[in-house]
C-alpha cells in the first residue's frame, strides 16, 4: 500500500515528466514520448496548483460551481469538524469532495490571488497544454514538433512554482522537521537544460516554416537599425500593438509649417513626407499580409489579434525576441542609454543556417530588401549608434 501526500506525489509526476523530455532528446520522432510527457507534465501542473492554492487556503481546491456543490463542501467540512472532537485520527475531505479542474484552479491563483507569474502568456501555454492532454484523453489530438518548445519551458516554470512555494514562509514549518531540507524540494537534472538547448535548435528552425512568424521576425529585421520603443517584454498588450497596431501616417502636408519651424527647407520636408507615406503603404501592406496569413490558417482564432498573439508568445518561448540596448556616446563619455524590441542573435543565426547563408532565399523568405539583408548580416546585438568620439567601445561582455 503506498500513501502519497500531495509533496510526493507532485516530485514523482515531475520525475517522470523529466524522463520523457530525456527520451524526446533521444528520440524524437517516438510519438509516445511526446504522449506520456503532456500527460505527466498536466499531472504535475494540476497537483502543483491544488498545493499553491491548499497554502493559501484549503477550502478553495474544492469544486463549488453552484448551491449544491457548495453545500456539499461545508456538510462535509461541518461533518470533519465533529469528528475531531472524538477522535485524534487524521480524518481525510477528499473521497467526500470533488477538487477543481486544472483550468479553474490557474484561474484562481492567476485572477484571485494574484500569483506572480501568472500573466498571459503562461495561461496561453497552459491552454495549449489542456488542449493536447485532453485530446489525448478523449479522441484525438495533433503534436507538432514545435510544441516541446511550450512543454520544455512549462516543465521548468511548474519545477519553479514548487520549489517556490516550499521556500516560502508559508512552509516554514518544513524547515524545522525536516532532516533534509532539500529532499522536500525537486532537485532537476542540471543535464537537461544544455541537453535540451542542443536538441531545440532543429526544432526552432521548424518554427520558422510558419508564415506568421515569418512575417513577424521580417518586420522585426526591417527594424534592426531604428530605436522603435522602450517596450517590456511582459507587456503583452504593447508587443501587440507594436506588431499590428494602428498604422497613422504622422507627417502630413499640414505638418509643413511645423517643420518649417524648426529650419527646415521645402524639399526636405518633401523627403520626409514622402518617406512617411512610403512607410503607411509598407504598414498597411504588412497589415493585409497578416490578415491573409491568418484567413489561410488551420489554427485561427476568433480574433486576428489573438492569433497574431500566440505567435508572439512563440517567439518569446523561442527566445527569438530581447530588449536591445542602444547606447549614444559623447565626448563626455557618458552614455546616452534607449531600449528597443529586436531580433535576437541566436534567431539571426538559426535563420543563417536554416537558408545555407543564401541572399535570395532569405529576402523572398523574410521580403527583404538588399539593404535589409546586409542590416541583418551585419548584426550583433547591443548596438553603439555614431558618436563624436571615433574610439571603439568594447562590449564583448554584454549579454545578448
Amino acid at each position: 500500500m503506498f500513501d502519497l501526500e500531495i509533496e510526493d506525489n507532485i516530485k514523482l509526476t515531475l520525475e517522470v515528466s523529466e524522463n520523457y523530455l530525456k527520451n524526446i532528446i533521444k528520440e524524437p520522432e517516438n510519438v509516445k514520448n511526446y504522449k506520456m510527457l503532456i500527460l505527466n507534465l498536466h499531472n504535475a501542473l494540476e497537483l502543483t496548483f491544488k498545493f499553491l492554492l491548499q497554502s493559501r487556503n484549503g477550502f478553495m481546491i474544492y469544486e463549488m460551481q453552484d448551491s449544491s456543490s457548495y453545500r456539499k463542501v461545508i456538510d462535509t467540512y461541518k461533518s470533519i469538524h465533529k469528528q475531531r472532537k472524538h477522535t485524534n485520527e487524521r480524518i481525510s475531505s477528499e473521497k467526500a469532495l470533488h477538487t477543481v479542474s486544472f483550468t479553474k484552479a490557474y484561474e484562481i491563483l492567476a485572477y484571485l490571488y494574484n500569483v506572480e507569474g501568472f500573466d498571459e502568456k503562461f495561461i496561453f501555454k497552459l491552454e495549449r497544454l489542456n488542449a493536447l492532454r485532453n485530446g489525448l484523453t478523449h479522441y484525438k489530438a495533433r503534436i507538432e514538433h514545435t510544441d516541446i518548445i511550450v512543454l520544455y519551458n512549462l516543465f521548468e516554470e511548474c519545477v519553479s512554482l514548487y520549489n517556490s512555494e516550499i521556500d516560502s514562509d508559508r512552509h516554514g514549518f518544513l524547515k524545522l522537521i525536516s532532516e533534509d531540507y532539500n529532499c522536500v524540494r525537486f532537485m532537476p537534472n542540471r543535464d537537461l537544460a544544455y541537453e535540451f538547448s542542443n536538441s531545440i535548435k532543429e526544432i526552432k528552425m521548424k518554427l520558422l516554416d510558419e508564415p506568421i512568424i515569418k512575417e513577424l521576425i521580417g518586420f522585426l529585421i526591417k527594424k534592426l537599425g531604428y530605436v522603435n520603443s522602450d517596450i517590456n517584454l511582459n507587456d503583452y498588450e504593447k508587443l501587440l500593438e507594436f506588431f499590428i497596431g494602428k498604422q497613422e501616417r504622422v507627417i502630413d502636408i499640414e505638418s509643413k509649417e511645423i517643420y518649417k519651424s524648426f529650419g527646415f527647407t521645402e524639399s526636405e520636408f518633401e523627403k520626409i513626407l514622402r518617406e512617411s507615406k512610403e512607410q503607411e503603404k509598407k504598414a498597411n501592406k504588412r497589415i493585409a499580409r497578416i490578415k491573409t496569413i491568418y484567413n489561410e490558417s488551420d489554427k485561427k482564432d476568433k480574433l486576428v489579434e489573438k492569433f497574431v498573439l500566440r505567435a508572439i508568445f512563440m517567439l518569446l518561448e523561442s527566445d527569438f525576441i530581447y530588449s536591445r540596448t542602444y547606447y549614444q556616446r559623447y565626448e563626455s563619455f557618458e552614455h546616452d542609454v534607449m531600449g528597443g524590441l529586436s531580433l535576437t542573435v541566436s534567431c539571426k543565426d538559426l535563420i543563417r543556417k536554416k537558408f545555407n547563408n543564401d541572399r535570395d532565399s532569405i529576402c523572398k523568405s523574410f521580403d527583404l530588401s538588399e539593404e535589409e539583408y546586409d542590416s541583418l548580416i551585419k548584426f550583433q546585438g547591443n548596438h553603439l549608434e555614431d558618436s563624436f568620439d571615433d574610439t571603439p567601445i568594447d562590449y564583448s561582455d554584454d549579454e545578448l
